[in-house]
């Protein structure tokens, strides 16, 4: 049964998955009522900013084994000590680091600052996730075929621990993204949480975060550009904190289609684009996995051609094919 009562009056998804062609607004900026700008953290996390000390000093070389991250060795800014003179861009081989030879990145999957949590799990096939079932095959299997009215379950869905995989962005809207947006798996599956933020009743009471393991009620559930969202859940229980998160390793193996809507991890290249593509977004070639290319799509304003970006979230798709929108800018990190 349909009803177009239950479609939310906001932009419909945070993955909107929007043609890399011009658009009046960016779906994946819309929800929570408020404007996202970005301030360039996660972009320039691993920059050479000096922010912390090193046990040696740059020399001939710079010592990080991980090329730049969160941990930058340098004393002082990088301007007037390290030796780079291509500021760490996906060619630089200075840092004795190659782009994609040995991704550090975890994205959302880290921390103690809501909404990120829990302890990543890095893996190369679905086949090696342990969440366990949590029912989540049962609602893939309510998800319409076709693009509609939310549906309204006859026989309401029970997933009893469910693990939060993603999240939305954190905003000081009354009620921010991340706790009406998110993504939650077990191992069977991984779907899209898409609720109605317009009214608290909504939404989930306790806090949602990376890693928390939950139990709820799904009571409609709609698809949107072919894919399918949990459009309306009850009965939130949280169940536990900081559980591992499995992330499927792609920045060697080549993205699939079997891959979308899942959490993965891809480092490459950006060799070409940077059109817009809708709203504030632009989209880019991402070169990866010894000459794959694969759709990146971001609103940040500190991307360039030439730099090496880590991206550790969910997989989106434009066409059926697989597309990486960085809709949360903590999914993406660049070396500048």
């Amino acid at each position: 049964m349909h009803t177009a009562s239950l479609r939310p009056l906001f932009a419909l998804s945070l993955l909107a998955l929007v043609a890399c062609s011009s658009g009046s607004e960016d779906p994946a900026r819309s929800n929570g009522g408020g404007t996202v700008t970005d301030t360039g953290r996660p972009d320039t996390a691993g920059s050479d900013t000096g922010a912390t000390t090193d046990t040696t000093d740059d020399t001939s070389i710079d010592p990080d084994t991980t090329a730049d991250t969160t941990v930058d060795p340098d004393t002082t800014a990088d301007t007037t000590v390290n030796p780079d003179t291509t500021a760490d861009t996906a060619g630089d081989t200075a840092d004795g680091y190659v782009c994609g030879s040995a991704p550090a990145y975890s994205g959302q999957i880290f921390g103690t600052d809501a909404p990120s949590g829990g302890v990543p799990l890095f893996v190369n096939n679905r086949s090696e996730f342990t969440y366990g079932d949590a029912n989540i095959d049962e609602v893939i299997s309510q998800f319409p075929t076709v693009d509609g009215d939310p549906t309204i379950l006859p026989t309401p869905v029970v997933i009893t621990g469910a693990i939060v995989v993603a999240t939305s962005y954190m905003n000081t809207a009354a009620v921010p993204p991340s706790q009406s947006n998110f993504w939650v798996a077990d191992s069977n599956g991984t779907v899209e949480v898409r609720l109605d933020f317009t009214n608290a009743a909504n939404v989930p009471v306790t806090q949602i975060r990376v890693g928390h393991k939950l139990n709820f009620v799904v009571t409609a559930v709609d698809s949107y550009f072919g894919s399918g969202q949990v459009q309306a859940a009850n009965s939130w229980e949280l169940v536990e904190a900081d559980t591992g998160v499995h992330v499927l390793e792609r920045t060697a193996t080549a993205l699939t289609s079997a891959d979308i809507g899942e959490v993965v991890r891809v480092e490459g290249t950006l060799t070409g684009g940077g059109a817009a593509c809708g709203g504030s977004s632009k989209c880019y070639d991402l070169t990866y996995a010894n000459g794959q290319v694969a759709l990146y799509r971001s609103a940040s304003s500190f991307l360039t051609i030439g730099q090496c970006v880590t991206f550790v979230g969910p997989l989106s798709q434009f066409d059926g094919a697989p597309q990486i929108n960085v809709a949360n800018f903590d999914w993406s990190w660049t070396a500048q």
